[in-house]
């Protein structure tokens, strides 16, 4: 198909910064190490380069080294005539190109396999084979100690019509579709090499393999790949309402209802920065190839069908709705609006309505005047059904003032010039449902007019169908570019307004000091203008610059927090809290409580007051590390965790074990075997010099790694369904019975499971399990304010879900954490203001995630405000002395500690709030 394309002087003129802009937008890094990144290019003769004139230059892997330079290894492992079958006439597999692969141990795979496949000795295995052997490959790779990623390139077309051979419909009908299933199933990322080339058949000779030319359009679309940035991080689906999820040609769909219409958001594999987004008006699925181009450049694609309201006020509330959802959810506030034909409608009205919420627009045969269509007022037929649809939607009773409607965006085509919005449109010449005489061609000209921005690309001989391109780059290079000028990121503002939270309830224990310190409840700038005043009905012992202290605490009671500015007086922030009081050193019966953490509870920072001062009495903590100096106390903390690694496997020798993530079924995983064979060594041989890691890792797990073989690491006496991962294999093994057998971790399907890791470890079900993380999930994020808790929040609620699934009449208790350490003006330790500044963040968002929901048996206490920022942290050997105030002169100095984040030991104030409410519930299962 050729087309030809029209565009005003504007379009001209912006075309090189446009161009600037796309370039910058998709250059960068993903993350990769500081070497040099290994890419290994996988496939078959394409691949390899055949009849390509000098190929060691020409090939596609050949020509991606040459655009990726020095920083990059690329090595071509392409063998002529390989399938992925793998009872193929020529799998791959058997090849030494592929051990050699392997052997290369690549940080990146492109895969470009199948197209062997389609041959008449080779596809009657497809059905039955394809996918799975497709899987096995893509787990060879993944299995390998660089743990790459693994890319598939789904094949270029085949332009030969002889079924004997490479046979283009099987391709088409089977592969590809196959091809994107797998990439759906296993979550691979996919570059789609079949539309480049559907309108080049003069590049593939023999009409199979590409040439020179054609190796070099691969290459460039690979480098575009390699070099675009993403924010993997960034997940929207807990946003959203309970979905679905379908496979949109490889990528995740949810399916959902929002406010009574169907709608739809699929997410790209890597998400670009800024969060691009393509809202699709109408015909969802319909020629998708744009679509499916964008997601693989790190836009989502979203949908809400208000069909049929033609765009009118109705739709355009709903619509408000759903883009309000989406953009609180973290979506970028303007989105590329794609409308095809009757679309065109609802994207310009929107458009006219909220053009501060639009970065471009791309509209395909769009219906711009309703005379037209469904009209029928000019060439086009009428459609009356559609007509008297539009006549109801915008309250219309008779023809004569729905033809006089001046809503089109014919109409107000001078007003959306104004805007600046770019915009695209590809019609066809021949179109006689929706003439291009009666809508783009009068649109244009009167965007031209008014001094607008509109492109218009032709397709002589083309009909209202097939709407897009074959070929949709130069969609895409148009949406990447009119993006990339129209939707840059806002300008940072600072807000530097301070603030303070607290949680609804302060638990406090009854004879004891209950403290109260400043620095983790208030997010607070230069220069320090703003005071903390504590009031209320709340008796307090002390009230001081930095911190406040009960002695007696009552229930009830209320703690006033008012936030008071020094230069005028003026209030501003009163926040209250109630007063939960425990009583101490009461109970005859037996309380069983967990603590899931990181360090801080690796290091039984809580046992001062949960075990030695006796304030809880009968306490059993149960775990599977040892408590040091206590037998029989177990916790759950892991130095350095964040609260993902609870949720994924652990199989290194110093990597501690983690018993809740769980294989589904009768399945049950204990870990790696080395792991324990060192476990069991410390244990036996304390004295010996161990080194940080070892000890840190496997040093107090004493007590379990006696259920281990201390020789093979393997589980004494297992059962059958028992799983641990052999490091002297590199390999997951299972117990059937009788003997240990390979398996593979996605022969399983793996969920957080607490009574799962109750049963397995014959434990107590503690009637409190209380979590303390934050910490290394979040310090070092670098805008504070910025942070996005989506995940960490899901993972928390699976976390409480799954431990009130086995213990329902438990408690949960999500503690608030350290805001790290040092005074907030510690500028020049390793835990500065802003790291302060991130975890003040962590404490507003367990707040307002977690507080008030003690009718689901979610608790918040606040273990933060307890731990003295000032002076209550241990100093290392690297400590400083630092001023503690900007202004403050050179002879007023105190110490605070600059490289070590934990309080000293055995800190005493610190299980103080978490034994309140121990004592507080310990009887009321």
């Amino acid at each position: 198909m050729k087309f030809s394309i029209i565009s005003n002087e504007l379009l001209s003129i912006r075309r090189n910064i446009f161009l600037i802009l796309a370039i910058i937008q998709l250059t960068g890094f993903r993350g990769y190490p500081e070497e040099k990144v290994r890419i290994a290019c996988v496939g078959n003769s394409i691949t390899y380069g055949a009849r390509i004139e000098n190929r060691e230059q020409n090939s596609y892997p050949a020509q991606l080294a040459s655009m990726l330079g020095r920083n990059f290894d690329v090595h071509n492992f392409g063998r002529s005539g390989a399938t992925l079958l793998y009872k193929g006439d020529l799998p791959y597999w058997s090849t030494k190109e592929y051990k050699s692969a392997l052997a290369f141990n690549p940080d990146l795979v492109f895969i470009k396999l199948g197209t062997n496949d389609t041959k008449p000795q080779n596809r009657i295995y497809l059905d039955d084979e394809f996918i799975k052997d497709y899987k096995d490959l893509i787990t060879s790779f993944k299995k390998l100690p660089s743990n790459p990623r693994v890319v598939l390139l789904v094949p270029v077309p085949v332009f030969s019509t002889d079924t004997t051979g490479i046979t283009s419909t099987v391709l088409t009908k089977k592969i590809i579709p196959m091809v994107r299933q797998v990439a759906y199933e296993t979550n691979c990322e996919i570059v789609n090499l079949y539309n480049l080339f559907i309108e080049s058949p003069g590049m593939f000779p023999d009409k199979v393999h590409p040439n020179a030319a054609g190796a070099k359009v691969i290459a460039r679309r690979l480098y575009e790949f390699v070099k675009m940035k993403t924010e993997s991080s960034f997940n929207l689906s807990g946003e959203l309402p309970e979905t679905t999820l379908f496979n949109f040609y490889g990528f995740q769909g949810y399916d959902f209802t929002f406010w009574g219409k169907d709608a739809k958001v699929v997410a790209p594999k890597e998400t670009a920065p800024g969060h691009p987004w393509v809202w699709r008006a109408r015909f969802w699925g319909h020629e998708p190839q744009t679509d499916i181009a964008l997601l693989e450049r790190g836009f989502h694609v979203a949908y809400c069908d208000v069909a049929e309201l033609f765009g009118n006020n109705e739709a355009l509330f709903i619509w408000n709705g759903f883009y309000e959802m989406l953009t609180n959810a973290g979506l970028a506030h303007k989105a590329v609006m794609e409308g095809m034909s009757r679309g065109g409608m609802y994207i310009y009205r929107w458009a006219e309505k909220y053009p501060e919420r639009v970065s471009c627009i791309y509209a395909d045969a769009p219906v711009l005047d309703m005379k037209s269509w469904p009209g029928g007022r000019g060439k086009s037929e009428k459609n009356d059904q559609n007509w008297e649809i539009f006549k109801k939607d915008f309250d219309f009773n008779t023809d004569e003032p729905a033809i006089a409607f001046k809503g089109n965006p014919l109409d107000f085509a001078g007003k959306i010039a104004k805007t600046g919005i770019p915009m695209l449109h590809v019609v066809g010449d021949a179109d006689n449902v929706v003439p291009v005489s009666e809508n783009t061609e009068p649109f244009a000209q009167k965007i031209n007019d008014a001094g607008g921005f509109v492109k218009v690309i032709h397709k002589p001989g083309i009909g209202h169908h097939p709407h897009s391109l074959p070929n949709p780059q130069p969609i895409i290079d148009f949406i990447l570019m009119a993006n990339s000028l129209n939707n840059k990121p806002q300008a940072k503002t600072t807000n530097f307004k301070n603030d303070i939270c607290l949680p609804s309830t302060l638990y406090m224990l009854s004879g004891t000091q209950n403290d109260i310190f400043v620095e983790p409840l208030v997010k607070r700038w230069r220069p320090y203008k703003d005071v903390v005043r504590f009031s209320g009905s709340a008796t307090f012992q002390r009230r001081l610059h930095r911190v406040a202290s009960i002695t007696n605490p009552v229930d009830s009671a209320r703690i006033t927090l008012n936030l008071i500015n020094l230069d005028n007086f003026d209030m501003i922030k009163s926040i209250h809290s109630k007063i939960v009081v425990g009583t101490k050193g009461i109970g005859d019966s037996t309380v069983v409580i967990s603590i899931i953490g990181d360090s801080f509870t690796q290091g039984a920072f809580f046992k001062d007051a949960l075990l030695t001062k006796n304030y809880v009495p009968k306490l059993q903590m149960i775990g599977l590390r040892d408590v040091i100096g206590y037998p029989g106390q177990f916790d759950e903390g892991r130095g350095g965790w964040t609260l993902g690694k609870y949720f994924s496997v652990t199989n290194k020798r110093t990597d501690a074990y983690n018993g809740f993530w769980q294989p589904t079924g009768n399945y049950r995983y204990w870990g790696a075997t080395h792991f324990w064979i060192l476990a069991g060594d410390i244990r036996k041989n304390p004295h010996k010099k161990w080194s940080f890691d070892e000890i840190y890792n496997a040093g107090r797990f004493q007590t379990c790694s006696l259920l281990f073989d201390e020789t093979t690491g393997y589980k004494l006496n297992p059962s059958a369904n028992d799983i641990m991962f052999d490091n002297s294999l590199n390999a997951y093994v299972k117990f059937n019975g009788k003997k240990w057998v390979r398996v593979d971790y996605d022969d399983f399907k793996w969920n957080f499971d607490y009574q799962k890791y109750l049963t397995m470890w014959n434990l107590k079900a503690p009637s409190i399990l209380a979590e303390f993380l934050g910490l290394n999930d979040f310090r070092d994020a670098p805008i504070p304010s910025e942070i996005d808790f989506t995940k960490w929040n899901a993972q928390l609620e699976k976390l409480a879900a799954s431990y009130l699934k086995a213990v329902p009449d438990g408690k949960f208790v999500v503690m608030i954490p350290s805001s790290t350490c040092g005074i907030l003006d510690n500028t020049s330790g390793d835990f500065t203001t802003r790291q302060n500044a991130c975890m003040w963040h962590v404490r507003r968002n367990i707040i307002e995630h977690f507080d008030n929901r003690e009718n689901e048996n979610i608790y918040i206490v606040d273990a933060g405000i307890a731990i003295d920022n000032y002076s209550g942290f241990r100093f290392t050997a690297d400590s400083v002395y630092t001023k503690p105030y900007s202004d403050c002169t050179n002879t007023d100095k105190i110490s605070v500690q600059t490289g070590n984040p934990h309080p000293y030991l055995n800190y005493p104030n610190m299980g103080i709030s978490l034994a309140a409410f121990v004592q507080k519930y310990r009887n009321k299962r």
